[in-house]
């Protein structure tokens, strides 16, 4: 179910009626490939990772910190994500 939520926003991702201004820009302008359309809007990295990381609160901001092992896989994973559909 997850990976067909990412692929379905990414989808949905180039279906959005953007502004000018974001699709004016080098990172957001539409792209096709042989008259099919890849790119459109903003890129979107999307990866999914399951397991269970630590959690404590931050004393400062009293805002939740997720650590450990898991949450470094999911970064890995997520940074090597192309975004795009």
């Amino acid at each position: 179910m997850a990976a067909r939520w990412a692929l379905t926003t990414q989808a949905d991702l180039m279906d959005v009626d953007w502004p000018a201004s974001v699709e004016a820009s080098l990172l957001c302008r539409s792209e096709s490939v042989d008259g099919h359309l890849v790119f459109r809007g903003p890129r979107a990295r999307m990866a999914i990772h399951v397991g269970e990381p630590m959690m404590s609160i931050n004393p400062l901001t009293k805002r939740a910190v997720y650590s450990g092992p898991v949450v470094n896989k999911t970064w890995r994973v997520c940074f090597t994500a192309e975004g795009g559909a």
